[in-house]
């Protein structure tokens, strides 16, 4: 699995757990290219369920906590791609 493939899966959830928020920025945030989690608005219930819906898709344990230590997309990607490889 590529970097894009990961970019593209953590994109499409943040879309779909997020943008529940109604929230006109959020979708402007998402299409950023590095966007911050933090710039979502999101609650630990999103976050839960975010880092829960990657986990399903990727077959790879997150912590919520992963989104606040790895905060831009960027970040949270290169996290994905290291634990990919090592499981």
């Amino acid at each position: 699995m590529t970097s894009q493939d990961l970019q593209a899966i953590v994109v499409s959830t943040a879309r779909q757990v997020f943008s529940a928020k109604t929230k006109p920025e959020i979708a402007a945030i998402l299409a950023e290219p590095d966007f911050e989690f933090e710039r979502l608005g999101a609650d630990s219930i999103d976050i839960t369920e975010f880092c829960f819906q990657v986990e399903e898709q990727l077959d790879i344990e997150i912590e919520t906590a992963d989104v606040f230590d790895h905060p831009t997309l960027s970040a949270f990607v290169s996290m994905l791609e290291s634990r990919k490889k090592a499981a």
